[in-house]
C-alpha cells in the first residue's frame, strides 16, 4: 500500500480542501516519518501528521515539541475508538522522540471535548483586533506616524534574511510561542497566496516597523493571521493603515494575548519528567512534590517528582488515592498538569495551516 497516496485520498474525503492547497501540503508538509495511520481489512482507516516543531518555554528557551495536522477517520469508521487509538500511538511516539509536548488546533469547537479525553487541554490563547475603517471621515493620512507596505517574498524569508531573523527574534521573545523556520515560512506564504493573500512588510522611513501575515474574508475585508511589530508600534494603528493599503472597509488581526484572549489550540504534556526538569530549571525557587497520575497512554509518566532547587527527581509509581510522600505539593492529571506548566507563559500558536 502506497500510504502517503493512501492517506491523501483519505484527507480529500474528509476534508474539503482544494486541489491546490492538498498539494502544497503533501508536496512540503507530509513526509513518511511524521505520518501516523491505521489500518483495517487492507483499508487506511484513520492518519494524522505529527510536525516537529520547536516553541519556547521561558527566558528564551526551547522545547521540541509536535502539532497534531490532519486528524481524519474514514467516514465508515467513525464513533468506533480508531482516532483515539491513532492518537495513542502518536504520543508514544513523540514520548520516545523525547517531544515534551503534542499540539492541535481543534476544526471545530465541538472536537474540544473530544480530544480532551487524551488529555488536551485549551492553553494557547490570542488577542483580537477589530478596525473599522471610513476611508472618508479618517484618512490615512490622519495617522502619525504614515507606515508604508510591501508585498514579502519566498525569497526574502530564507534563513538568516532580514526578515526571518525579524521574526525569529520577535517569537522568541514571546515566553511561550510556537517556532517556524525558513522553509516552514515559505509553505505559509504559498498557502496565503492560494486564498489570495499574502505577506507585507511593514516600513516607517526605512526602518522596518513589523510583518503581517493576511487573507481577504468573505465579506471584503481580510484577517491579519498574524501581526509581528517591532518595540513601539500599535496593532490598532497598523492594522488601520494596513487597511487602507489593501483598500478594505474591515480588519480582523490576531496576535499574542498577555491575558485571556480568544482559545486558538490546545496541547497534552507528553515527556512528563523532561517537561518537569525544564520547568524545575526555570522555576529554581520553587520547592514541592509533583504527583501525577492516570496516564493511560504512557504510563512512565504517572509517578511522584520531587522539584527543588532547579532540579527535578522522579521518586517513583502513584497510585489512586496515594498521598504526598512528604512536605508540600500536588497530584495532577494529564491536562491539569499541562496547565500548570504553561499557564503562567501565556501560550500562543499561529500559521499553522489550520
Amino acid at each position: 500500500m502506497n500510504t502517503k497516496e493512501e492517506t491523501r485520498r483519505l484527507w480529500q474525503l474528509c476534508f474539503d480542501d482544494s486541489e491546490d492547497f492538498v498539494n502544497l501540503y503533501f508536496e512540503h508538509r507530509f513526509t513518511e516519518s511524521v505520518n501516523h495511520y491505521l489500518e483495517h481489512d487492507g483499508r487506511l482507516v484513520a492518519a494524522l501528521q505529527a510536525i516537529p516543531y520547536d516553541m519556547t518555554m521561558g527566558c528564551r528557551s526551547l522545547v521540541p515539541m509536535a502539532y497534531v495536522s490532519g486528524a481524519c477517520t474514514h467516514p465508515d469508521y467513525r464513533c468506533q475508538g480508531w482516532m483515539r487509538r491513532l492518537l495513542a500511538q502518536a504520543h508514544r511516539s513523540m514520548y520516545t522522540q523525547g517531544r515534551y509536548f503534542s499540539t492541535l488546533i481543534p476544526a471545530q469547537e465541538g472536537l474540544k471535548v473530544y480530544y480532551a479525553r487524551s488529555g488536551y487541554v485549551s492553553c494557547f490563547h490570542r488577542t483580537v483586533e477589530k478596525i473599522v475603517i471610513n476611508r472618508y471621515e479618517r484618512p490615512v493620512d490622519n495617522f502619525p506616524p504614515v507606515l508604508t507596505f510591501s508585498e514579502l517574498t519566498g525569497k526574502e524569508l530564507m534563513e538568516d534574511s532580514p526578515v526571518y531573523t525579524f521574526l525569529n527574534e520577535r517569537w522568541t521573545a514571546w515566553p511561550c510561542c510556537v517556532l517556524h523556520d525558513a522553509d516552514d515560512l515559505q509553505v505559509i506564504c504559498q498557502d496565503l497566496l492560494l486564498d489570495g493573500g499574502g505577506g507585507l512588510q511593514v516600513w516607517e522611513n526605512g526602518c522596518r516597523a513589523g510583518v503581517a501575515f493576511w487573507v481577504p474574508d468573505e465579506e471584503g475585508g481580510c484577517r491579519v493571521k498574524e501581526l509581528v511589530l517591532a518595540e513601539g508600534y500599535h496593532a490598532d494603528n497598523v492594522l488601520t493603515q494596513l487597511g487602507h493599503y489593501l483598500q478594505v472597509d474591515r480588519v480582523v488581526g490576531y496576535h499574542p494575548a498577555a491575558g485571556a484572549g480568544l482559545e486558538s489550540g490546545m496541547a497534552r504534556v507528553v515527556a512528563v519528567e523532561a517537561a518537569l526538569e525544564h520547568y524545575a530549571r526555570q522555576h529554581p525557587t520553587y520547592s514541592g512534590w509533583v504527583g501525577v497520575t492516570g496516564d493511560d497512554e504512557i504510563l512512565e509518566n504517572n509517578g511522584w517528582y520531587r522539584l527543588e532547587a532547579g532540579n527535578c527527581h522522579r521518586l517513583g509509581q502513584t497510585g489512586e488515592g496515594d498521598k504526598i510522600p512528604s512536605g508540600e505539593g500536588r497530584c495532577f492529571t494529564i491536562p491539569l498538569l499541562t496547565d500548570w506548566l504553561l499557564e503562567a507563559y501565556h501560550p500562543y500558536l499561529s500559521l499553522m495551516l489550520d
